[in-house]
């Protein structure tokens, strides 16, 4: 069976599990639910950190009545292969405690790293590139999910910008939810990697 490994940023996932009222964003919203049925039929494997439920969970919070927030939360945990690195399991927190070392070093080289790039101009082909900034500049916890895709091998899903170009400058494998089209979305969605 054809399955991609996937980290979902939490702008994924809060367009996935809220409508958005404004309807230049629903293009947004149905990319991303499209992206979210792919874990529930097992195409895809759900990779999240803590950190992208907490995100998640404070979003949606802000924008809907708490059980409703709360349960489109639980429901994309209860999707995830792996919930990196805090785990209510205690055997699989005893594994993540001595892993979370490495990551933490990770992610702080990273930090180091990659929060502030130089944009370079030949990277104008790639997709959203404005000449009018020079710098692209990544918070923790983008680096935190950067740092999370690395270490799985994963395909990371976002629709921050800044995060699209700091992890193409790392190797990382990004797709950019704006520009997905809906082909792309599609082949996602069936477990085969998008054109974009």
């Amino acid at each position: 069976m054809i399955s991609i490994r996937i980290v979902l940023d939490a702008d994924v996932a809060v367009y996935a599990l809220h409508k958005p009222k404004d309807k230049k964003l629903q293009a947004e919203h149905k990319k991303a639910s499209k992206i979210i049925e792919s874990f529930l039929g097992d195409k895809n494997e759900l990779f999240l950190t803590s950190m992208t439920l907490i995100e998640t969970a404070s979003v949606l919070s802000k924008i809907l009545r708490e059980d409703v927030a709360r349960e489109g939360v639980e429901k994309l945990a209860s999707m995830a292969k792996e919930i990196y690195p805090l785990s209510i399991d205690r055997d699989l927190y005893l594994i993540y405690s001595t892993t979370s070392t490495i990551y933490f070093q990770k992610c702080l080289e990273n930090a180091f790293k990659i929060s502030k790039l130089k944009k370079e101009p030949n990277n104008s082909n790639i997709p959203g590139f404005k000449d009018k900034y020079t710098d692209v500049k990544i918070g923790g916890m983008d680096i935190f999910v950067l740092t999370y895709a690395q270490i799985k091998k994963a395909l990371l899903i976002t629709n921050d910008w800044s995060l699209f170009y700091a992890a193409s400058k790392c190797n990382v494998n990004a797709h950019w939810l704006k520009h997905l089209s809906n082909e792309d979305v599609e082949r996602i969605s069936e477990g085969r990697e998008a054109q974009a």
